[in-house]
Formats: C-alpha cells, sequence, structure tokens
C-alpha cells in the first residue's frame, strides 16, 4: 500500500506572506517620507532617522534593503517551517504598523481639522 504525498504548499504562503509584507513596508515608507517633509514628526527608529538627516534618498535606500535582506533571507530558508513562522510574525508587525500609521493619520486630521484640539503625543 502505497503512502499518500500531500504536497507541502509553504513555499507559496511564504512568497504570498512576504508580497503582502512589501505592500505594508512600501506604505510604511510613503507614509514615513511624507510625514518627515510635513516637518511634524520624528522617526522613532534612531538609525533611521540618521538615515534620513544625512542622506537625500537615505530613508527608502535604508529601509528597502533591510526589506529585501530580511526577504530574500526568508524566501531562501522557505522550505522551513520556521521561515514560515518569521513571516507570519512579520505580518503581523507590519500590519500592527498600518494601524498604528491609520490611528496617527486619524488623530492628525483632528488635530488639522480642528485648532482648539490638544491631542496629546502619547495617543499617536
Amino acid at each position: 500500500m502505497s503512502a499518500i504525498v500531500r504536497p507541502d504548499h509553504r513555499p507559496q504562503r511564504v512568497l504570498l506572506i512576504l508580497a503582502v509584507v512589501w505592500v505594508f513596508g512600501c506604505f510604511d515608507l510613503a507614509y514615513t517620507q511624507s510625514n518627515l517633509m510635513r516637518g511634524n514628526f520624528i522617526e522613532l527608529n534612531p538609525l533611521a532617522a540618521l538615515v534620513a538627516e544625512h542622506a537625500a534618498g537615505g530613508l527608502a535606500t535604508f529601509k528597502l534593503t533591510l526589506l529585501a535582506l530580511g526577504s530574500g533571507l526568508l524566501y531562501r530558508l522557505r522550505q522551513k517551517w520556521s521561515a514560515e513562522a518569521g513571516t507570519w510574525l512579520l505580518l503581523g508587525l507590519h500590519g500592527g504598523l498600518m494601524v498604528w500609521w491609520s490611528m496617527y493619520h486619524d488623530a492628525v486630521a483632528i488635530c488639522v481639522n480642528d485648532p482648539t484640539v490638544n491631542a496629546s503625543t502619547f495617543s499617536y
């Protein structure tokens, strides 16, 4: 009696998750750059802030390089369960970042539209 061989779909899941992480990463980069140009935004990552301060396209290069290196490593290890777990973790962190950006933009819109509102920086 032959054993039933089930196809392993882990590599496809890892690629799909990485694609979504790239979309979220590009949105994060766009939001960060647009808010830095506004002048009332501080990059909380000290290394990214240093790069953004000293090089014109440095922030984009920095963030995209880190995203590419991490994605390349996870892609290379896509057959292993730990790579899939890592991509799920990365997706969760980037998803949380997208929620944070949404809340930040809602708070900024309230403050801009109603000058009597002074929201604390904690709400951002």
